[in-house]
């Protein structure tokens, strides 16, 4: 084992309860309550301050425990479909509208991901957003009854900023304030972007950590005028 694995195990210690089985508890998914401005729904699959949730992230993160994506996805994919299945008991229009918006196959739906830290995307050789958002078009299409999503990364660019850890909910706003744009093509077409966001109907947002909502909110703003429903999906947050 080199070095730097054992440092990582040291900080960020394997949960072997977590990697025997495939489809992990991640405890109870949710709604964030949220005031923010641009967006509809930011749906959570767990909470960040679990200690096994932030392992597994960082572990994947820095690349000692890539195998743990797929299994983390599969985590995600489980609480997605039980908070379908609650959202259709308990009867609440807003999490039915969200889930129709995912799984109705007459409306046309969009994934797509935060835009990612160029400089760390580099470092790692990936995405973790991205690589979920791939895994989460080729489940929809398969379970779906006839219902095609698709996937758009990258439509958003970002200007660099000072890291938002730290910053409390006000700060994180006026810190990603105007530096989140629409790009104004798709990526390796020349197709116009806006015309091509006018095919849908919504848009889903995905990001793996998130605290306030800022960064997704600030991707809701650069696109709310595109007539689209706007969604959050979210991996992680420790806050609700």
């Amino acid at each position: 084992m080199s070095l730097f694995s054992q440092i990582i195990d040291t900080i960020f210690p394997k949960d072997v309860s977590f990697l025997v089985e495939t489809q992990a508890n991640l405890g109870s998914s949710y709604f964030k309550k949220t005031e923010l401005k641009y967006i509809n729904q930011i749906w959570v699959a767990t909470n960040y301050d679990q200690e096994s949730i932030q392992n597994t992230i960082h572990r994947i993160k820095t690349g000692l425990e890539f195998s743990l994506v797929d299994q983390l996805f599969e985590a995600f994919w489980q609480q997605l479909l039980l908070s379908y299945q609650e959202s259709l008991s308990l009867s609440e229009p807003q999490s039915i509208e969200f889930f129709e918006a995912l799984f109705d196959p007459k409306i046309k739906t969009l994934i797509t991901i935060v835009p990612p830290d160029p400089k760390r995307k580099l470092e790692r050789g990936f995405a973790l957003p991205q690589l979920f958002a791939q895994k989460l078009v080729e489940r929809l299409n398969k379970k779906a009854n006839g219902k095609k999503t698709f996937q758009l990364d990258l439509i958003f660019d970002k200007k660099p900023v000072r890291q938002q850890t730290g910053l409390d909910r006000t700060q994180r706003l006026q810190n990603l304030d105007g530096k989140i744009t629409l790009s104004t093509q798709i990526p390796n077409s020349k197709l116009d972007l806006k015309s091509y966001l006018a095919n849908y109907d919504a848009i889903f947002i995905l990001d793996d950590i998130s605290t306030t909502g800022s960064t997704l909110n600030e991707c809701a703003k650069v696109i709310k005028n595109c007539n689209l429903k706007i969604y959050g999906l979210v991996v992680a947050s420790n806050s609700a």
